[in-house]
C-alpha cells in the first residue's frame, strides 16, 4: 500500500553525501519485494521528467533550491505512485521558481495519471494546481469546494485569509492601548529622547479634543500620523502653542 504513494518533504530532505542519481534511486533500493527494476534508466526517466536528468552525477550542494525540490519531487514519483503528497511544495521558493514547480504538479497529474493532495499556504498555487479545495481553519473545515467556490465565498474567515488580513482579534495583542501608547510618549518625552515629529505627536495626544476623536483608532501613534499629515494648520499652532 506505502508504495502507492509518493511524498514530497516541504525542505526537500536530500541526502547531502548521495548524488542525485543516488537521492532518487534510494526508494527503489529500499524496497521490499516486488519485480526488479533497470534502477539507471528507471531514475534517468524521472529526472528527464523534471527537466534536470544533466544533475545526474551531481551533488544537492552544487544545486539551487528549486532544483533540490524538483530532485525531491522525482524521487517521490520514481516508483510511479496512485497519490503524491505535496508538503508546502513551494516554500522557500521565488515567485518564479514556485511556478514551476506548480507546472510540475500539473505536468505529472497528466502524464503519470497521479492524484495530487497539496498542503499549502500558497495561494498562488492553490488556485493553479487545485480543482477540489479544503481549508481547515482551528482544527474544523470551513469550506470546500472548486476554487470558484473559494473566491466567491462570503464566510468572513475564508474572505480574510484570500485577502491576507489578520483579525482584531488576532493583532489585539500586538496594539498597545492609547493609555499606554500615551505613558510610552511621555515616558520617552521625560527623558528627552523625542524628536521633533515625535514631540508634535504627543502634543497632540495630550489635546483632550483629539483623543476624544479617537475612540474607533487601536493605533495611536498611527492616529496621531494621520492627523499630523492632514492637519497641518492646527499641527502648527499646537506645536507653537505647546513648545514656544
Amino acid at each position: 500500500m506505502r508504495r502507492q504513494f509518493g511524498f514530497l518533504f516541504q525542505q526537500g530532505a536530500l541526502f547531502d553525501s548521495m548524488t542525485v542519481a543516488q537521492n532518487v534511486a534510494f526508494p527503489l533500493r529500499e524496497q521490499d519485494g516486488g519485480a526488479p527494476y533497470d534502477e539507471e534508466a528507471r531514475v534517468r526517466t524521472v529526472l528527464r521528467l523534471v527537466g534536470l536528468e544533466q544533475t545526474y552525477d551531481r551533488y544537492p550542494s552544487e544545486l539551487s533550491g528549486g532544483q533540490q525540490k524538483r530532485i525531491a519531487l522525482a524521487r517521490a514519483v520514481v516508483l510511479r505512485p496512485k497519490v503524491v503528497l505535496y508538503d508546502e511544495p513551494t516554500t522557500g521558493l521565488d515567485p518564479i521558481r514556485s511556478d514551476v514547480i506548480n507546472e510540475l504538479i500539473l505536468k505529472l497529474k497528466q502524464q503519470l495519471s497521479v492524484t495530487s493532495i497539496v498542503v499549502t499556504h500558497d495561494l498562488a498555487s492553490a488556485f493553479k494546481v487545485a480543482d477540489h479545495m479544503v481549508m481547515l481553519h482551528e482544527g474544523r473545515v470551513v469550506l470546500e469546494g472548486s476554487p470558484e467556490e473559494f473566491r466567491n465565498s462570503t464566510d468572513p474567515v475564508v474572505r480574510r485569509f484570500l485577502r491576507g488580513e489578520a483579525s482584531e482579534e488576532e493583532t489585539s495583542e500586538l496594539a498597545l492601548s492609547l493609555a499606554e501608547e500615551i505613558t510610552m510618549l511621555r515616558g520617552e518625552r521625560d527623558e528627552g529622547h523625542l524628536d521633533h515629529r515625535e514631540r508634535g505627536l504627543l502634543a497632540l495626544a495630550d489635546d483632550e479634543q483629539v483623543i476624544a476623536a479617537l475612540p474607533v483608532e487601536r493605533n495611536l501613534r498611527r492616529a496621531l500620523d494621520r492627523i499630523w499629515r492632514a492637519e497641518p494648520a492646527v499641527r502648527r499652532v499646537r506645536r507653537v502653542r505647546r513648545f514656544r
